[in-house]
This record gives structure tokens, sequence and C-alpha cells, in this order.
């Protein structure tokens, strides 16, 4: 270990592109394909505001985009950031390849996904500063963020992994962050951060409202992902508390 040199990070945001596959096929059956794209693009556009200003603060985190489909790869969609292929297989499988492959050329690597976009710079900024910590260097511990319905929002590690700790986890399910904690935790400690949503469902999008409602500075990316929660006016969905405000 080389406490004196700064240690650089890759901050990977694992993405679809809605021009070649479906994307927030749950939340389109709540509101509609066509919703659903547009909450997509908004919530991009947040992730890709967040994700720049951490990277202009810190010059040594790199900000990526992991792509689902090869043929988007030069999308001007995602012209943003460095890019690179998921791969194929299942989410396990290409979790792997993309972190394994980033990994290589940086000392750490955080994974987050499109659909938690009241992700704010601190938040990812925290989970950077526990990566560098030489205690979290020393241990080859992890830091995850768990999501409220029972998968994980944000990994990161310093570690190497093999592939079987990616693919023996049941993803997309209630256990899914229990997984991951009881796999990390045998390659060194797991350091976990606050609970946070990942938007799959229309209600889901309601506290995603009134959780950026709370805050006293928005964005103009999150004020304008808010206007538009605001004005779907989601009839089969409680946003009476939204509307109070």
């Amino acid at each position: 270990m080389q406490p004196n040199r700064e240690r650089s990070c890759a901050l990977v945001a694992f993405v679809k592109t809605p021009e070649y596959s479906p994307v927030k096929t749950r939340l389109s059956a709540g509101i509609g394909s066509d919703a659903a794209i547009q909450f997509f693009n908004l919530a991009t556009e947040v992730i890709t505001h967040t994700m720049s200003m951490v990277s202009v603060k810190n010059t040594t985190v790199h900000p990526f985009w992991a792509v689902a489909e090869v043929e988007a790869l030069e999308s001007p969609r995602w012209h943003a950031f460095s890019k690179i292929s998921q791969g194929v297989g299942s989410l396990g499988d290409r979790l792997h390849r993309v972190y394994h492959e980033i990994k290589k050329n940086y000392d750490s690597v955080i994974l987050i996904g499109a659909d938690s976009p009241q992700l704010t710079a601190h938040q990812l900024e925290a989970a950077i500063e526990q990566l560098n910590s030489p205690a979290t260097i020393e241990t080859q511990a992890a830091v995850l963020g768990p999501a409220l319905d029972g998968g994980f929002y944000l990994f990161g590690s310093c570690n190497d992994f093999p592939e079987s700790f990616w693919t023996a986890i049941n993803y997309s399910a209630s256990t899914t962050c229990a997984e991951v904690i009881r796999a990390a935790t045998e390659f060194g400690v797991v350091h976990m951060l606050s609970d946070e949503l990942d938007v799959d469902t229309a209600e889901d999008l309601v506290a995603l409202a009134l959780t950026l409602s709370k805050r006293s500075t928005l964005s103009e990316a999150e004020r304008t992902l808010y206007n538009w929660i605001l004005s779907l006016k989601l009839a089969h969905v409680n946003c009476s508390s939204l509307y109070e405000k």
C-alpha cells in the first residue's frame, strides 16, 4: 500500500438504452411505456449531473456508463462519460465482467444503477472516502447501499472478487442485499450506507418526489424530474402529500 498516493476510483452506472431495449418494465405497467421512458431519460440526466459533480471535485474519480447493448456504445445518449459494454449473460455475469475489467485499471470500483436519482454527490463522495480509508484498504472491505425493496443501489470495493462472488447471488429478490452482505463478508468488512429507494413502481415515484421536495436546493435536472412527477397526477396513487406543499 502507498498511503501518500492518491487512489483512483471508477464510478460506474449500469444502464440500458431505450432505443434498443425495454427500460423500467415494472414501472411501465403502472404509468405506461412512454412515461417510463421519460422517467428513465430524466433520471439519467440527474445521474449524469451528479456523477459529473463528483468527478469535477475529485479528479481521481472517473465516471463510466456500463451499457447493456453493444450496438449502443456509440449512442450520443452516452457521450458524457467513458463507456464499457456489460457483455452477455445473467446480471451476475455482467456485474462480474464490468467490475473485473475496470478494476484492472483502478484502485476501487463503485457500481450504481440508473433508478435511484435521489442519490447526491455527497453520498457518492462519502462512499469513495470510505473506500479510500486505510482501514478499508487493509481489510479489503466493501461499501454497500441497501435498497428498500431488499436489493442494493450501490456496491463498491477495492477487492478483487472471483466470478462466483457475483454469479451466486439471487438478484431482483427481497433477499438480494442480505446475500451480497453474506458473500462480501467472506472477503472483509462491509460498511453499510443509508437505506434508499429505487424506482420500480408508481408508488416509488411519489416517494422519490417527496424525497426531492424536502431538499433546500435542487439542481436543474432534479427540479425537472420533480416537476415531471407532479405533472403525472397519478390517480391510482395517494399523492396528496405532494400537492399539499
